[in-house]
C-alpha cells in the first residue's frame, strides 16, 4: 500500500482510539502501537506512532490540528501517561473545513 494511504488509515485508527479515551482513562502509546498493528495486520513502531501523533497535532501540510491531550495520571498504568481527544472534535469536519 502506498505510504500516504497507509498514514491516512493510521490517522483514522489513532483518532478513533483516542476519541474513546478521557482525562482519566487515556490511551498509551503502547496501546496505540497494538491497536494500529492489529487493525493493519502489520508491525508498527513507537516511532511511527510518535510521528503520527505529531503530524495529527501540528503538521501545517495536512491541516488536521487534532486537539490531542496528554494526561500524566498514572494510577492504573505503569506508563508515564497517555493520550486522549477532549470534546466533540471531528476528524472529517476538520478536513472539510481546512480543505474547502
Amino acid at each position: 500500500m502506498p505510504a500516504n494511504k497507509s498514514c491516512f488509515i493510521r490517522y483514522i485508527i489513532i483518532i478513533k482510539a483516542l476519541k474513546h479515551g478521557t482525562r482519566n482513562t487515556f490511551i498509551t502509546k503502547n496501546d496505540l502501537v497494538h491497536i494500529v498493528a492489529e487493525k493493519l495486520d502489520t508491525y508498527i513502531s513507537k516511532s511511527t506512532i510518535d510521528k503520527d501523533l505529531h503530524a495529527l497535532r501540528y503538521c501545517e501540510e495536512i491541516k488536521i490540528f487534532a486537539p490531542i491531550k496528554y494526561s500524566r495520571i498514572t494510577a492504573c498504568t505503569p506508563e508515564p501517561g497517555g493520550y486522549y481527544i477532549d470534546g466533540d472534535w471531528n476528524f472529517f469536519d476538520q478536513l472539510k473545513k481546512e480543505w474547502e
